[in-house]
């Protein structure tokens, strides 16, 4: 079963950065966690390349924010 479902283009804007949001509050526990001694492995099983890949998404995901003013 498929749904099609037309949005105005500020409530596109709205749900992107709502799951954007999440999903850099969800990174920021995730390193806050690996700073504290239990590693996570999201994107790498080395520590020193996992938190540099998630500092590369938080920062992607601030600029983003701050385009749509929702940081």
């Amino acid at each position: 079963m498929s749904y099609n479902i037309e949005l105005d283009s500020e409530v596109a804007d709205k749900l992107v950065c709502e799951i954007i949001r999440e999903h850099r509050s969800y990174l920021l526990d995730d390193l806050h966690e690996i700073r504290s001694g239990k590693p996570r492995h999201i994107f790498s099983t080395n520590v020193d390349e996992d938190i540099a890949e998630i500092m590369a998404h938080l920062d992607a995901f601030t600029k983003v924010m701050r385009y749509f003013g929702k940081l």
